[in-house]
């Protein structure tokens, strides 16, 4: 493709193709035959390549070659008389003109709709389709630079609710600072929330950027509305690496991504950033594909009754066995499917096989306490509903062995929905377990307002129990639970002494990995016969 563009290759192209037609009007017997009429390819050609000369200096040749050059009959020996050939060398050269004029025109229509796709109608600077060139244009050169992505994170908000042409104006301005900074052709715009810099690399832009933040980070007063405008920037060092103008904005863009959305400030390029952002894609899509590859499955932790010395009941968890792939903990699975809508499936798939399970151990005589995560919203999902209802209607359900487990930042919200959802299920028998409790603001007073059955006491304070204030804190949650009949969980216990000390404080149930990390259902049976004949052996000794 590089040697046809190439002037020297058209141009022996061109002299090649002439000199072909008139070798084959020659052979076949002069100046008569219809195939001088292939003349006109070359001359069409060059028009092309070079408009109105180059379009006009071929036909001027190819008058020659086929005019005064050519006999009129070769087997004769017969040539063309003068005003035949002038008058073909004539036409030759009007239509070379013409139709250099017609490419000449074409192309310069064309410049110009290519450089209308290269202005952000909004701001009249270049867009980001000139910012990809102008960089490869850099690139080839092997120049060294960095790339500002700028990204006005509420400008979109203030032009949906306060006024456009305020934030019209906020934008320009902006771009005129940055112009008269780093000159107009290093300024470039994406729509009305992003500018983009090419600056040559150097100690001081970081504080050029400060700088600009300062200025332009004043409150505002428009139509009775006091803002400010939040500007998060992004920056990439292009050092010469092996890489595409597209990947180098792209990497500008990323930067300015870390931190809150709603914040200002000033971010470089983090290759750990980028690839944690590029894992949390793989992941997402891997995630939602999780079920039906039968991917997921579940983990009961033994909760033991500390007066009675046995397994009382278990936590249900989800695992995610990814097949070979880098694993992933529930703490970030679980997160990320609350953030792309998928929690409502995962816990469907939970509340289905934990039914399952609970059915199949009831008739094994393993009658246990089955603890279930649920989110606010998904109390109140028709699914939940429609579990409890058949929950309600098996008769190998023990319902008084169910507990939904609610973190106590669902309580802070104080939804009236929430309560009366509460209210029903322990209506039907279904328990209500606090979680993380003591991590929320005000715990007690928000407990007290919700019905509930029992209270899990965080593992941060189990990890310091041995602490005397720490331990005198749990003692007054423990005494204060019992006081109103409900039950203790302490959560996350993994020493002999946390135990110990659990025990002198009357706490109702011990969970953790002194005990046993969660299993799987095989593994859980095994570990239940096992715990409790080593503990029939003790009573008995």
């Amino acid at each position: 493709a590089a040697l046809f563009y190439s002037n020297t290759f058209r141009g022996l192209l061109i002299v090649t193709m002439m000199i072909s037609v008139v070798l084959l009007a020659y052979f076949t017997g002069g100046a008569t035959k219809s195939y001088t009429h292939l003349i006109y390819i070359p001359i069409l050609l060059s028009a092309y390549f070079w408009t109105i000369k180059g379009g006009t200096i071929a036909a001027l040749l190819s008058g020659v070659l086929i005019g005064p050059l050519l006999p009129l009959n070769v087997a004769e020996g017969i040539m063309q008389t003068e005003g035949n050939w002038i008058i073909r060398l004539v036409v030759l050269t009007i239509v070379g003109f013409v139709a250099g004029g017609m490419f000449h025109k074409v192309n310069k229509l064309n410049e110009q709709a290519k450089e209308r796709d290269y202005i952000n109608p909004l701001t009249g600077t270049y867009n980001t389709n000139k910012l990809v060139n102008h960089l490869e244009e850099r690139m080839n050169k092997g120049e060294t630079f960095a790339v500002f992505s700028i990204k006005l994170t509420n400008i979109e908000q203030i032009i949906r609710y306060i006024e456009q042409e305020f934030a019209k104006d906020i934008l320009n301005k902006l771009v005129n600072e940055f112009s008269n900074i780093y000159g107009k052709d290093s300024v470039f715009t994406s729509g009305s929330d992003e500018i983009n810099l090419v600056v040559q690399s150097s100690c001081g832009y970081i504080d050029e950027c400060k700088s600009i933040i300062e200025r332009n980070s004043t409150a505002f007063n428009v139509n009775q509305f006091t803002f400010r405008i939040f500007m998060k920037i992004g920056i990439y060092e292009y050092c010469g690496t092996d890489e595409t103008p597209v990947s180098v904005y792209n990497k500008a863009r990323i930067a300015y991504e870390q931190g809150e959305r709603q914040e200002t400030g000033i971010y470089l390029y983090d290759e750990e950033f980028d690839l944690s952002r590029k894992e949390f894609l793989e992941i997402s899509g891997s995630l939602l594909e999780s079920i039906n590859n039968n991917e997921l499955y579940l983990v009961y932790q033994p909760k033991i009754n500390v007066a009675e010395n046995r397994i009382s009941g278990v936590e249900v968890l989800t695992r995610w066995d990814r097949k070979g792939k880098k694993p992933v903990g529930p703490d970030v699975f679980i997160n990320l499917a609350e953030d792309i809508g998928f929690i409502n499936e995962i816990s469907k798939f939970v509340l289905k096989n934990s039914f399952y399970q609970m059915t199949d151990w009831n008739k094994k005589g393993m009658v246990l306490d089955f603890s279930i995560n649920f989110t606010a919203n998904e109390l109140l999902e028709n699914y939940v509903v429609e579990w409890e209802r058949k929950v309600m209607a098996d008769e190998n359900i023990i319902k008084s062995k169910l507990e939904i487990e609610i973190t106590e930042r669902v309580l802070s919200r104080n939804d009236d929905k929430i309560k009366k959802r509460i209210d029903e299920l322990r209506a039907n028998g279904i328990k209500i377990s606090i979680d993380d409790f003591g991590t929320g603001v005000n715990s007690f007073f928000r407990v007290a307002q919700f019905p509930y059955d029992q209270i899990k006491i965080d593992k941060y304070f189990i990890n310091y129990i041995e602490v005397f204030e720490i331990r005198e804190m749990v003692k007054t949650i423990i005494d204060y639970a019992h006081k109103f009949n409900k039950e203790i969980v302490a959560e996350g216990v993994e020493t002999e002494a946390q135990l110990n000390i659990l025990r002198e404080l009357n706490c109702d149930i011990i969970q953790g990995y002194y005990y046993s990390k969660p299993l799987r259902a095989d593994e859980f049976e095994k570990y239940y016969l096992n715990f409790h004949e080593e503990s029939d052996k003790r009573y008995r000794s």
